[in-house]
């Protein structure tokens, strides 16, 4: 008789254990949203903060705590480490850390998931219970690496919902003692991780010019020809156009600049787009602007200038304020 009682004892303790883990539920959602980034500039992003809330409910009223194993793998990325978010067939590489000094990678737990990376774990969380509820939540700091000017406008995203993202969760009763996250047990319960990591990378130019210097002219028996040349770095697929204005005079015809003296004479000169000196270059889009089409790279176009012959003024030096302006 004391036999069967004991065989009946066992039976529900092993009962009792299968079943631990039955009613507990835990989710966990976040964002990480670098906003706007200017990937011309080729330095990494700043450090971006994401705050993950998890909850947890349904667990043993006898339960004290729930530990939640928290991991996160490649998401979409098709090509790790590092991470990628995505658009198309474009990418924009990044990295998601534990902690703000970006020191620790954030991957997951080999013994629930396929890790992200060798040498990366995910987080142990432990969250206190009360009449079979709780939550906490923990924050994530991800950065958008350097050196990607290359990569086109656009918005970019990550959606992390492959098996390597995930929850898993158990309870501890009455403070037994429970697996911890890096060994495998049959109790645990699992859910796809609810996070997303987006960015959006801006259209952007910059222009540089050099001056047009002519130099000293001893006679006006034949034109005068000099040449400078404007730089400009734009995203790459990026249209753009260039334009010159008419400097201080306002001239309205590209080839009727006037540089002015401190005695206020003028001296007249052209700008043009082409060494043969042809085609002028002014500010009338369509008409005597240049367009090109972004490389993500520094490009040059040359500005070809010439003094015009047969022009009296009085010695003195002579200037002009010419404005180059992109526009995309």
């Amino acid at each position: 008789m004391r036999l069967i009682s004991l065989c009946a004892l066992l039976a529900v303790s092993i009962l009792f254990a299968t079943k631990a883990n039955a009613g507990i539920a835990c989710s966990a959602s976040g964002t990480m949203q670098f906003g706007i980034f200017n990937v011309l500039t080729g330095t990494a992003s700043s450090v971006q903060p994401a705050s993950i809330s998890v909850s947890c409910s349904g667990a043993s009223p006898n339960a004290t705590s729930a530990t939640v194993c928290v991991s996160l793998g490649s998401g979409q990325s098709t090509q790790w480490p590092p991470r990628e978010m995505i658009n198309g067939t474009n990418k924009l590489r990044f990295e998601i850390y534990k902690d703000a000094a970006l020191t620790t990678i954030m991957g997951a737990w080999p013994a629930q998931v396929t890790p992200y990376t060798a040498g990366t774990t995910g987080l142990t969380l432990q969250i206190p219970l009360s009449n079979g509820s709780g939550g906490t939540s923990f924050t994530l700091y991800g950065v958008i690496l350097s050196a990607q000017q290359s990569v086109p406008a656009g918005t970019y995203t990550n959606v992390f919902a492959d098996t390597s993202s995930s929850l898993d969760y158990f309870q501890n009763i009455n403070q037994q003692t429970i697996p911890t996250c890096d060994t495998t047990t049959g109790a645990v319960k699992s859910k796809t991780l609810s996070f997303t990591a987006s960015a959006t990378v801006d259209q952007n130019c910059s222009i540089s010019a050099s001056n047009l210097n002519f130099g000293t002219i001893n006679s006006f028996l034949t034109n005068v020809d000099a040449s400078s040349a404007v730089n400009i770095t734009c995203s790459a697929t990026l249209p753009y156009t260039v334009s010159l204005s008419g400097g201080l005079t306002n001239a309205t015809d590209p080839t009727q600049r006037k540089m002015k003296s401190s005695s206020n004479d003028l001296l007249t000169y052209g700008l043009f787009r082409d060494a043969a000196r042809t085609q002028p270059w002014g500010n009338t889009t369509s008409i005597n602007t240049v367009a090109g089409i972004g490389t993500a790279n520094a490009q040059t176009l040359n500005v070809y200038g010439r003094v015009y012959s047969g022009q009296s003024v009085l010695p003195g030096t002579f200037s002009d304020t010419v404005s180059a302006t992109v526009t995309y």
